[in-house]
């Protein structure tokens, strides 16, 4: 009898004796008033089906029966041992749980902070939302074909590091054949030839129902990403109500995986969160809003991603996607931020101030007020506030400009095709850039 393996999240556990050939899988555990553990046992043997029953782990007589009848399907291995070793591992871990951790001793496991940078945290609930028709079942559908096309850790696409993994998609308002033509899509719009490598599951029940199930797809599958789209339809219940989302998440942390969640907002409501209660803003650990701009008949569009919340660490500069739908094909192509208005319009001024700036280079007071329609105080105010910003002194008020620092963050990498120019100021003299770059000796920093 060789050394068993076993893999398991709460409540579903696969444990197996490779040399052996044999695979038990435990789930569905229950334990009752009188501390009987119940659960649904299947194993094969050398890849074949023996025996699936409900059974009680903890009753000498209800193992015995199992092994028996596992013994008559396929003589010759020791079913007694087979089964009473699974039994007891999986009563065990199910009554400790996740044991306790001695910080003098933890040594953390060493993994990739991003999924995919800077949009997926790994290994925690993430939360995509927007207003419907806003692109957000697009943008998870090629989050989701990063991660599974991906060939190794340090791959990079469109200045985007991508971690490969295996992917389930919990579908909750569409058809398998509606998401597989999207994913199919997406995967020709890559230039891509492989076979799709992603696990769907159609839904209809809540998450935290679903969630054994979930559990053992994930186990048996390896899975690293699973993407649910989307929490109105999956958390059982309005959305407004603290409970729903809190099982939500719940159920989804008991996955050890990482997830993506897709929510809604109203239409008509100019909202920076997501629609109901706080807990869908609390519950996950990164939050990206999703802002669409669309001409009418056009066969393109345009995505705003602004990072509304991360836990331990700090909120990343917004993106840009242009989608371009062709023939039985869709391209996701990285833009500047500008190229989505309304997206936009919801930054902070400092960061549309850098947009600016990184676009268009050194502007005067006068003339970002002018671009931005803001007030010259207000901004004066923000340049003066943020690090990100150093003054180039001119021959007088006008001629002063204010540029990014060469050490600060930049905002992004835009594109800076068919982008207008920035309005200049009336009476503003022009900037020599070249000028300007000779003398930097001479900047004075505020």
């Amino acid at each position: 009898m060789s050394d068993a393996i076993v893999k398991g999240l709460a409540g579903a556990y696969t444990v197996g004796w490779e040399q052996d050939g044999i695979t038990m899988r435990i789930d569905r555990l229950r334990e009752d008033s009188r501390y009987a553990v119940r659960g649904e046992g299947l194993v094969s043997y050398m890849g074949q089906h023996v025996h699936q029953a409900r059974y009680d782990l903890t009753s000498t007589t209800s193992r015995k029966s199992f092994s028996v009848q596992c013994g008559e399907r396929h003589p010759g291995p020791d079913w007694n041992s087979f089964i009473e070793e699974a039994s007891l591992i999986v009563l065990e871990k199910f009554r400790t749980g996740e044991p306790v951790i001695d910080f003098g001793d933890f040594v953390p496991e060493e993994q990739a902070q991003f999924l995919v940078y800077p949009l997926l945290l790994q290994g925690e609930p993430n939360l995509l939302f927007g207003p419907g028709g806003s692109g957000k079942s697009y943008v998870a559908a090629y989050l989701a074909s990063l991660v599974s096309y991906a060939n190794d850790g340090d791959e990079k696409v469109q200045g985007m590091a991508v971690t490969p993994g295996r992917v389930l998609y919990l579908d909750y308002e569409t058809s398998p054949e509606e998401i597989y033509a999207r994913m199919q899509s997406i995967r020709n719009g890559m230039g891509l030839d492989q076979p799709l490598n992603v696990q769907y599951q159609f839904l209809t029940a809540p998450v935290d129902v679903e969630i054994e199930k979930i559990q053992r797809t994930v186990v048996e599958e390896e899975i690293d990403l699973v993407v649910v789209d989307s929490v109105g339809y999956a958390c059982g219940g309005e959305p407004e109500v603290p409970a729903n989302a809190i099982n939500y998440y719940t159920a989804l942390r008991t996955l050890k995986c990482t997830s993506l969640s897709i929510g809604h907002i109203a239409k008509d409501i100019k909202a920076t969160t997501p629609f109901g209660t706080v807990y869908w803003l609390n519950g996950a650990r990164s939050v990206w809003e999703v802002v669409k701009t669309q001409e009418a008949e056009s066969h393109r569009f345009h995505v705003g991603l602004i990072h509304r919340k991360i836990n331990n660490d700090t909120l990343k500069a917004p993106l840009s996607f242009e989608l371009q739908f062709g023939e039985q094909e869709l391209s996701f192509t990285r833009q500047a931020i500008s190229m989505v208005p309304d997206a936009d319009s919801k930054l902070p001024l400092s960061d549309r101030i850098m947009a600016i700036i990184q676009i268009h280079g050194p502007r005067s007071v006068n003339e970002l007020a002018e671009a931005l329609d803001a007030r010259t105080n207000t901004i004066s105010r923000s340049l003066q506030r943020s690090p990100r910003f150093l003054l180039m002194m001119g021959g007088g008020p006008d001629e002063n400009r204010w540029a990014i620092r060469p050490d600060g963050p930049a905002l992004e990498e835009p594109n800076t095709t068919a982008l207008p120019p920035a309005p200049k100021a009336a009476g503003a003299s022009p900037f020599n850039m070249e000028a300007w770059q000779d003398g930097q000796d001479d900047v004075a920093n505020i």
